[in-house]
């Protein structure tokens, strides 16, 4: 049996589906627990069990804060990132694949991608200067939640390039319409 690119798409899709859902409901989850844990400090340590930030709480409410906001961006920015993959499926964009339309869809991935990257790389900078400042600090988990913010800065890099060569092909096909 022949594997189409209708049927790998299809594939993808419901691929970028599953991811998507994962990653909202473990947004949904950070920013409950967060929320929780700002009304009710007391119970901190059995709100979000991923990853324990109850000594940094203790040490400073502000911080506290400041972290818990800088991961709920982190896992809303890798969210969109999934909808607009999802979104890409959805429009038909597939069917004429360069136009302007898509250029900039595919430019705002990559500029999506490029601040995961950024944010991921400074929630863990963050993070070893709070462990220098002597602040019990669950790294290894940290480390392993957040994610890397390296391999999506290679994702920018390599989903920019691919929305210059798409941009080209665009300017390429309207130079050919308006040649007789």
């Amino acid at each position: 049996m022949k594997t189409t690119t209708q049927q790998v798409l299809n594939v993808l899709k419901v691929l970028a589906w599953i991811v998507f859902v994962a990653l909202c409901v473990q947004t949904g989850m950070i920013l409950f627990s967060f929320f929780l844990t700002l009304l009710y400090p007391n119970d901190l340590e059995r709100f979000y069990r991923e990853i324990d930030l109850s000594a940094l709480h203790r040490h400073s409410a502000l911080e506290y804060a400041f972290m818990g906001i800088c991961l709920l961006t982190l896992f809303m920015m890798k969210s969109v990132i999934f909808y607009l993959i999802i979104k890409m499926f959805h429009e038909k964009r597939l069917r004429m694949p360069f136009d302007e339309g898509v250029v900039k869809f595919t430019l705002y991935i990559s500029y999506m991608a490029a601040g995961v990257g950024f944010l991921a790389i400074s929630i863990k900078d963050y993070n070893q200067r709070l462990v220098e400042k002597g602040i019990n600090m669950p790294t290894l988990e940290l480390e392993r939640f957040v994610g890397g913010g390296e391999e999506f800065l290679l994702l920018a890099g390599v989903v920019f390039t691919i929305a210059q060569v798409i941009k080209r092909g665009v300017e390429m096909q309207k130079e050919n319409e308006l040649t007789i």
